[in-house]
Formats: structure tokens, C-alpha cells, sequence
């Protein structure tokens, strides 16, 4: 199972509710997940402290994200801690929503090597 976490917090500080900005019609959230969907991920997870009803998506996709690791100075390592549990957890793609314009072609190749490399734990792909 491959799991899509969309981990996104309402608190910026440069730009206020920057996931929830605009981009050609979507909110940076709804990009990540409409993206998610099209590669076909098994699982969807929306970790944040936006209600479903904010982000415009349907509430099952929603896990609560406590205002600890909600703060500008969280780290992945907190929230994940936090997450994992909930989620029925094989592959974990963490897609951040800041980064709206992946290659799914570039993603695709990427999960294939992955299943190739079956004996690695830890892959990163970063950049468009």
C-alpha cells in the first residue's frame, strides 16, 4: 500500500493560509490531492489543522494535526510520530503542498524504482 500524506498547517507566517491560496482555480492542498488521485495512490491522508469544509475536500480525507506540531518550528519527525499511527501505513509519499507543479511522469518513474529497489527504506525525490 502507498499512502499519500499531505501534511499542511494553517500557520505561516509570510503568507497567511498559504496552502489554502489559489492556483489555477485549486487551493495548494486540493492540487496535492487531485495529484495523489491521478498517480493513483492506495491511501490519502490530509494531516492539518484546516476543517475539511476550508480546504474543500471530503472530511475522510482529513486527520486532525494537534496545535503542537501545528507551529512553524514543528518538525517532520514530531508530526509524523503524531500521523503514522492513524494511517494503515506501507509506503508513505509525503507530498508538501508548497510544491504544486510535480511531474507525474517524473513521480511514476520515481515509484517504479522504488518497487525495483524493494530493500530500501528511505527514497526522496525533490524538485518539479
Amino acid at each position: 500500500m502507498i499512502s499519500s500524506l499531505i501534511p499542511a498547517r494553517r500557520g505561516s507566517t509570510r503568507i497567511v493560509n498559504k496552502n489554502l491560496s489559489i492556483l489555477n482555480g485549486r487551493n495548494l492542498i486540493q492540487r496535492a490531492i487531485d495529484f495523489s488521485n491521478r498517480v493513483n495512490m492506495d491511501q490519502i491522508a490530509v494531516f492539518t489543522d484546516y476543517s475539511a469544509d476550508e480546504v474543500g475536500c471530503d472530511s475522510a480525507l482529513i486527520y486532525n494535526r494537534n496545535f503542537l506540531n501545528a507551529q512553524k518550528n514543528s518538525l517532520a519527525d514530531e508530526y509524523l510520530k503524531e500521523v503514522l499511527p492513524k494511517l494503515e501505513v506501507g509506503t508513505i509519499a509525503l507530498l508538501q503542498p508548497t510544491t504544486p507543479f510535480r511531474s507525474e511522469k517524473l513521480f511514476n518513474a520515481m515509484l517504479s524504482k522504488y518497487r525495483e529497489l524493494n530493500d530500501i527504506d528511505v527514497m526522496v525525490a525533490s524538485g518539479t
